[in-house]
């Protein structure tokens, strides 16, 4: 991989493949995580997984030649808690950036690269914060280029898997929010590095194959649409998290949040099973994004 500098910021440490480490959070992975991994290999310095309590943890520890190190963790402490994890590990072994991944993305084998190449076309001004790649949801349209001539955009949000930060930016904003556990943590973090001036920058040409859900297609008004189809817990998170980060960080922030919402709502109507399920969870975590309950989702929903 070739070696990039950011001027943008005092703080932004030299970016290239040894000052990088990956961080994977796993619970009850499929084999898509062997694939992540050896995506990875040539790209970061470092692997670190941290695994919340999987009961099949043997597929996690079978991968334990091919990572730098796995951190067994006691229980299921959700998403945001096991990067912080890793990336307090990751500031011990010395390294200055982290690339966050869940378990069942897949980057490209140029992605890191590539987002190390759009940083020597930024503004020298910009305090980038955090930059992520386009998502795709096929291989094939991997090799589909961009439709826009720039190679990176300022966005308002990163999903969390491929984002990529200094790890020292990571620290000052107080890493991912621990108590949102699932769904919404990537916007969370990226609605405080914007309070705190920094940009959020998507890499076109850098591409991760990311399927959301279990998508479900269907046609409405002559246009074909597709919903996540995810389960009633997921589903849960969704609007719990979805209320609070909107009640934390204002409306002109996350106004976006109310639409993603609402399409979900619809698609949840229109295209999937399990409704009665669904609409409950969704109603159970309106009520409690309001009384801004955090952690896991209660026993009658998970």
């Amino acid at each position: 991989m070739c070696a990039a500098t950011l001027t943008t910021n005092h703080r932004t440490p030299p970016l290239d493949r040894s000052s990088i480490c990956a961080v994977i959070v796993t619970f009850n992975p499929t084999e898509k995580l062997n694939a992540l991994v050896l995506a990875l290999q040539d790209q970061v310095g470092t692997i670190l997984i941290v695994d919340n309590n999987s009961s099949n943890r043997m597929t996690v520890e079978r991968l334990s030649g091919q990572v730098g190190e796995i951190l067994w963790l006691d229980r299921n402490y959700g998403l945001g808690h096991g990067l912080n994890t890793g990336a307090r590990r990751a500031v011990e072994l010395g390294h200055t950036w982290l690339i966050t991944f869940d378990q069942d993305s897949c980057p490209a084998p140029d992605m890191v690269a590539r987002m190390a190449d759009a940083c020597r076309v930024m503004p020298p001004g910009l305090r980038v914060g955090a930059l992520g790649p386009r998502r795709v949801k096929t291989a094939d349209e991997i090799a589909q280029p961009p439709s826009a001539r720039q190679s990176w955009q300022r966005r308002t949000y990163l999903i969390t898997s491929g984002m990529l930060l200094p790890l020292a930016v990571f620290n000052e904003i107080g890493g991912y929010d621990g108590e949102y556990f699932i769904d919404m943590l990537d916007r969370e973090l990226c609605a405080r590095l914007d309070r705190h001036t920094y940009a959020v920058v998507m890499v076109r040409d850098a591409c991760l194959i990311h399927r959301v859900g279990d998508p479900v297609g269907f046609t409405l008004l002559g246009r074909d649409f597709y919903s996540s189809n995810h389960s009633p817990v997921r589903r849960y998170y969704m609007y719990r998290n979805g209320i609070r980060l909107m009640t934390e960080h204002g409306l002109r922030k996350t106004h976006y949040v109310i639409y993603g919402l609402t399409a979900e709502f619809l698609f949840v109507l229109l295209a999937e099973r399990n409704k009665i399920r669904k609409l409950r969870a969704i109603a159970a975590g309106m009520i409690d994004g309001v009384r801004r309950r955090s952690g896991p989702a209660p026993s009658p929903i998970a």
